[in-house]
């Protein structure tokens, strides 16, 4: 038995693992993402039209690792104080930085936390892409709105699932939407992200809910119906859209981006070891 099997023994109960025995260590793969706001009003004269918003039936929400002995609280502390002292850091430089410095040292050893199963994150682990995130939180020209890392089996386009992506609400911002990885010659990524912000007028509120479904323990999912706001929350409208499909290599940093917000994103095959 591969040392790859031993650890999905560990982390994946029995009626999985007869699927998972087909299935090869390259299908497994870590997927890390970064959502962020741009601060400054974008400078240019296009309009966008409102997006008209077209979720997939049956996506799959991530869910979240417990630890009983740790509370984590609900979310970073955006509203930093002197915010004013912050730097001017741009995307480019911060991405050219990270680069430079994972070109110095090892490649990276991608493993699942004992706990861990598929389409879970661990907020117990550092983020994988933890340096960015910082440099953003430093940057007085985005606002972090969103970090989520997980694992899960990329599947060709035909047999691919979609990720159910929502946000918290960071200062009257929310965004949500769905991205699907999948494999045929190489790794691709389509992205279909909406941007919201708060409103005051319930005509333009967004009433969605969401079929949904969340992989448990037993190596089957549950159906859920979501609805992406909370009961006692703002009311938000949707303003813009970013959708988009990516071809990419294994470990490969991606950045798109809206003159409104941004998405940075990486793929990473789990070690065989």
């Amino acid at each position: 038995m591969s040392s790859f099997k031993r650890h999905l023994d560990k982390v994946l109960i029995t009626p999985f693992i007869f699927h998972c025995s087909i299935i090869l260590a390259d299908d497994a793969y870590r997927i890390d993402l970064i959502i962020f706001q741009f601060l400054p009003e974008p400078n240019v004269k296009e309009k966008f039209e409102t997006p008209l918003v077209e979720i997939s039936d049956n996506s799959i929400t991530i869910s979240e690792l417990n630890y009983p002995e740790i509370i984590k609280p609900k979310s970073i502390n955006y509203d930093l104080p002197y915010k004013e002292l912050f730097q001017d850091i741009s995307i480019s430089s911060i991405l050219n930085n990270i680069n430079q410095q994972e070109e110095s040292i090892d490649p990276e050893l991608i493993k699942m936390s004992a706990e861990q199963i598929f389409f879970q994150e661990d907020s117990g682990v550092i983020f994988p892409l933890e340096g960015i995130s910082n440099s953003l939180q430093k940057s007085k020209n985005y606002r972090l709105i969103s970090t989520k890392s997980w694992f899960q089996i990329i599947e060709s386009k035909e047999e691919s699932n979609s990720i159910l992506i929502i946000s918290e609400n960071i200062r009257g911002v929310k965004v949500f939407g769905e991205i699907t990885p999948y494999k045929n010659r190489f790794l691709h990524l389509d992205l279909n992200l909406y941007f919201l912000e708060k409103t005051e007028n319930i005509d333009e509120a967004l009433n969605l809910e969401i079929k949904s479904k969340k992989y448990n323990k037993n190596g089957l999912f549950d159906e859920e119906l979501l609805n992406i706001f909370n009961a006692n929350e703002e009311i938000f409208k949707t303003q813009y859209q970013i959708k988009e499909s990516r071809k990419l290599r294994s470990k490969e940093l991606h950045y798109i981006d809206h003159p409104k917000f941004g998405v940075i994103f990486q793929i990473s095959p789990i070690s065989k070891n």
